[in-house]
Parts: C-alpha cells; sequence; structure tokens
C-alpha cells in the first residue's frame, strides 16, 4: 500500500474529488466519491484477506514494472516498449550512441512515477502524451493534459523516436551530458 503515500496517488484523488464537486454545482449530478472510495478500499482489504499477496506482487522485467519501483537503460536486445503501472522507474537512454538505424521507443506510465534520461544534443523525436497527470521537460515547461512534440534532429542522422504516454501519473524528462 505504498502508492497510498505517493503524491501522484494523492493528487489523482484531489482531481477527482474537484471534478466532482464542479459536477454536482454545473450539472447537479451528485456521485458519492467518499462512498466509493470507501467500498472500493473494503474490498481490496477483502481480496487481499482471502488471496494474500499472490494478487498485488510487486514486479520488475526487463520492460515492465508492476507495483515496484526499479530502472531500465538502453541495452542491445533493443526493448521497443517500457510499462510503468502502479509503480516508479527511470529509463536512462542517455547512453545510446552511433545509431545505425531509427529507432522507436515507447513508455507508458500509468498510476505511478517515471523519470526518463536522455542525453543533450542527442537525434531525437519525443512525442508526449498526457492524460490526468503530468510530464515536467528538460527546459522547465510542463503539461498536464493534452500532447506536446519535441525535435532535436539533424537531417543527415537517424533519430530516437520515443512515444510517451502518461494516464494518472508524473513523469520527468532530464537531459544528461
Amino acid at each position: 500500500m505504498d502508492f497510498m503515500w505517493n503524491g501522484v496517488f494523492w493528487g489523482i484523488v484531489l482531481i477527482i474529488f474537484g471534478l466532482s464537486v464542479i459536477l454536482k454545482a454545473i450539472f447537479h449530478i451528485d456521485i458519492p466519491i467518499f462512498k466509493i472510495f470507501v467500498a472500493f478500499f473494503f474490498i481490496y482489504l477483502g481480496v487481499k484477506i482471502l488471496i494474500g499477496d499472490k494478487i498485488i506482487k510487486p514486479a520488475q522485467s526487463n520492460k515492465d514494472i508492476v507495483f515496484a519501483e526499479g530502472d531500465f537503460s538502453y541495452s542491445n536486445e533493443d526493448y521497443k516498449e517500457y510499462n510503468i503501472i502502479f509503480g516508479s522507474g527511470r529509463i536512462d537512454l542517455s547512453k545510446i550512441e552511433n545509431l545505425t538505424s531509427n529507432k522507436t521507443i515507447k513508455i507508458n506510465t500509468v498510476f505511478g512515477s517515471g523519470i526518463l534520461y536522455l542525453k543533450k544534443n542527442s537525434p531525437f523525436r519525443l512525442k508526449t502524451s498526457v492524460a490526468f497527470g503530468g510530464i515536467n521537460f528538460p527546459d522547465g515547461e510542463a503539461i498536464y493534459f493534452g500532447e506536446k512534440n519535441i525535435s532535436e534532429k539533424d537531417k543527415n542522422t537517424y533519430t530516437i523516436d520515443i512515444e510517451l504516454n502518461v494516464v494518472f501519473a508524473g513523469f520527468r524528462i532530464f537531459y544528461r551530458d
């Protein structure tokens, strides 16, 4: 239950609470958020008592983090997709050098937090999409809903195409030398 003490979790709870207040005030739609939260909490506890830790077991593979914390770094195995679900992860793409072809990498973060390290002045195209979360960019800009594209590409070089999807999560991007 460490995810309940995560800042992202409480941020999402506050956003959902705020949306319910807006729905009630403007559209006169009453959604009992607190009652639903308490009901799901009791269901969670009941299932955890019946099944134990088998249902929610922290896991990290070479390309997935689920209910855990971990690190990914680029390897020759060319994983094309990394997933962070209900966890925290760091993805280091700063060591990619001497590209012989274009690389495509997809990163998905759902109900968690992530950090992406890129090499400064490396040829990349970054396509980001966020819903009910936030992405902080190296230049200090941040987006909380919508899409943003960044391109650091020379015409005569191969590129790393990165698709970053963030849903109910927080993500930060940093440059490394």
